[in-house]
């Protein structure tokens, strides 16, 4: 654990690089302390803003994460979305192995904002289901769930019917609504402290903007959803195909 003052490479990269190495090769491991500031800093004989530095680079990559008042990890393996199959939270964390939770923030029926109206090409008078929900994976919140839903495609729905289970698969089985389409946008958005609340992560860490919506058979839209993702913990797979097969978009969801 040195590095070269004489190198053209900065510091604060050799020693992010040096790091990066010791966590690829499981010195340590996920969800273990790395060494303090303090500890890096008389390791590598440098200043603490060049291991301060060294050691933001890697929690704005997900590699770390910082704990006020504990300390800083090596972050758990992220949990790998592929985009192109339209897939519900509760199925996508079953299929690997992980124990899906809901704790549902808010249910009301409510006049939907304008770009809510647009996007679900409804009449802004027409009524929406605002459900607001926050997803665990074994028990750990990792994402904000704030999902629209046209009233009149899903009369009688209630709050309670909902439960831990996949929604997409609820209006399949009690309404018949399928889901064939689904458009999404990601963003990189920095948490905010309301938001860090729930998440149980500092405020200002990477988190994953996820706008979304979906289309039933009839090409109707019905849903307009907005998911915050931890940054630490959910990471997007595409899978592009060659020039001569076209240029087309495929595009999945989490719900």
């Amino acid at each position: 654990m040195r590095v070269s003052r004489n190198s053209a490479i900065p510091l604060y990269y050799q020693i992010e690089r040096d790091l990066l190495e010791l966590i690829e090769k499981g010195n340590w491991k996920a969800g273990e302390m790395v060494p303090t500031e303090k500890e890096l800093q008389e390791t590598y004989q440098v200043s603490r803003t060049t291991v301060r530095q060294a050691l933001n680079s890697l929690v704005q990559k997900g590699l770390l994460i910082r704990i006020p008042g504990r300390g800083t990890f090596v972050a758990k393996n992220k949990i790998s979305h592929n985009i192109g199959t339209i897939t519900s939270f509760t199925e996508e964390m079953l299929a690997r192995g992980i124990k899906p939770g809901t704790k549902i923030l808010q249910f009301e029926r409510i006049v939907p904002p304008k770009l809510v109206a647009n996007d679900l090409e409804i009449s802004e008078d027409n009524r929406v289901i605002l459900l607001k929900r926050l997803r665990f994976a074994d028990g750990e919140p990792v994402a904000i769930n704030e999902t629209y839903l046209p009233e009149d495609l899903i009369p009688g729905f209630s709050e309670d019917e909902i439960g831990d289970g996949s929604l997409y698969r609820f209006l399949e089985d009690k309404y018949g609504l399928i889901f064939r389409e689904t458009r999404e946008t990601v963003d990189a958005i920095l948490i905010t402290e309301e938001e860090s609340d729930l998440l149980q992560v500092p405020e200002g860490s990477p988190g994953l903007l996820v706008g979304r919506i979906s289309y039933i058979q009839t090409g109707r839209a019905i849903e307009r959803a907005y998911t915050i993702y931890r940054g630490d913990k959910f990471t997007y797979h595409a899978r592009l195909v060659g020039r001569d097969q076209g240029i087309g978009i495929e595009s999945s969801s989490i719900n």
